[in-house]
């Protein structure tokens, strides 16, 4: 062999190896980047009832509240930082006629920059926080013992004879669902 076939024979060969490592380099690289983004998508897909259900109850959370909010008797000055992460109630209540409202707080002491007319001075500030929450009737709303008691129960069988008679009303009338099926094409299915 000479020597200038060895030389081509020595650079296919890096080339080859290079390919090689290059094409090793980007699967590697793929599968570790499809394979977070299927973690991610996994994790975000779904939650479970309970998950959800806890999620969404009546607790204390934090959020971020604006300082001239809960302070409106300095609507003169700013504040740096402009609002603030607290722990307030909020969540849902499983009756409309209920409002997630405290039952325990207590007062912090936060350090922030007020400035007034140029002035800066760091200044302690009290806020509320909430430690307990609960469901309670909204305020000017009378909650029903029993939805279906005493004269309810007559409305129900007075709306149910009803019912009867209206349900032979609504067989002579021609309804179209949705997907623009008639009655008859509905019957065939």
């Amino acid at each position: 062999m000479t020597r200038t076939s060895l030389q081509m024979g020595k650079m296919e060969f890096a080339q080859a190896t290079s390919s090689i490592w290059l094409a090793l380099l980007l699967t590697y690289t793929f599968t570790q980047v499809s394979g977070s983004q299927s973690q991610l998508t996994h994790k975000s897909e779904g939650l479970s009832w309970m998950d959800l259900y806890n999620r969404s109850q009546c607790q204390p959370r934090l959020v971020l509240r604006s300082l001239l909010v809960e302070f409106p008797q300095f609507s003169d000055s700013l504040f740096l930082p402009p609002c603030v992460s607290v722990m307030r109630c909020s969540g849902c209540c499983l009756d409309e006629g209920l409002s997630c409202v405290p039952t325990h707080t207590h007062n912090i002491t936060m350090q922030v920059i007020k400035t007034k007319l140029l002035q800066s001075e760091l200044t302690e500030i009290g806020i509320t926080q909430h430690t307990r929450c609960e469901c309670r009737p909204k305020e000017g709303v009378l909650l029903k013992a029993n939805r279906l008691s005493g004269q309810g129960e007559k409305k129900m069988k007075k709306r149910r004879r009803k019912g009867k008679k209206g349900r032979e009303a609504n067989k002579k009338r021609s309804v179209t669902p949705c997907m623009g099926l008639s009655r008859e094409d509905l019957k065939q299915i």
